[in-house]
């Protein structure tokens, strides 16, 4: 009798052992959880504080420069930029081939610049950037975007979306000697924008052929 007693009391109190143990792993997960939450919650805050300090910034560098007139030239277009989205990847090789027939230039005189979305512990190439490549006021952190915008490219095509802020702020930079893209409330970025609901690159692309050639630029 007494044994079966002492045995069922190691029982519980091996039993309560477990329990105790469990809900401190159980608590340290959920401490975790919550300091992940909060962490996201902190980054994404200052993730649209950021952007929203760059828009400023934006906005008032692209009334200064409306100020200073632009010169462009006739030269015959011999290199190009081109700034697209990651979601347009897809599409990239046929805009490279395009640009190549249309301004029989090699692909090497071709620099494209992609947005992509930042995603943690990923490597990006020269030609890709984030947001985390543009300072709090729209400044250019990484050399390869500060290269990029003190070329003097022939052309430069912005194939992205209207939204994109970031690419916007590469295109205000740009040396290039003549700006191209799809009409916006930024439509001033340009020297020549091209209206398109579905904004489709091909149209982009054959609008901007058709008064390139009107300007003796090809």
């Amino acid at each position: 009798m007494i044994s079966i007693r002492s045995a069922s009391l190691k029982i519980r109190l091996t039993f309560f052992c477990n329990l105790v143990h469990y809900k401190e792993i159980i608590g340290s997960v959920f401490n975790k959880i919550i300091s992940f939450v909060s962490n996201h919650q902190n980054q994404s805050m200052l993730s649209k504080q950021k952007k929203k300090s760059i828009a400023i910034s934006f906005r008032k560098d692209n009334r200064k420069s409306l100020v200073s007139k632009r010169h462009v030239n006739t030269d015959i277009i011999k290199t190009v930029a081109v700034l697209i989205e990651e979601s347009q990847l897809i599409v990239s090789k046929s805009i490279v081939n395009m640009i190549q027939q249309e301004f029989k230039i090699p692909s090497e005189n071709i620099h494209m610049m992609v947005f992509k979305e930042f995603q943690k512990d990923t490597e990006y190439t020269n030609y890709e950037c984030t947001e985390k490549d543009f300072g709090w006021y729209g400044s250019l952190k990484l050399n390869k975007l500060q290269e990029f915008v003190k070329k003097d490219f022939d052309l430069l095509i912005n194939y992205g979306f209207e939204e994109n802020l970031y690419l916007n702020v590469i295109t205000l930079h740009s040396k290039s000697n003549f700006k191209v893209g799809f009409a916006s409330k930024d439509g001033s970025l340009y020297d020549l924008s091209v209206a398109d609901v579905k904004r489709d690159f091909s149209v982009l692309t054959a609008e901007m052929i058709k008064y390139l050639k009107i300007l003796k630029k090809l």
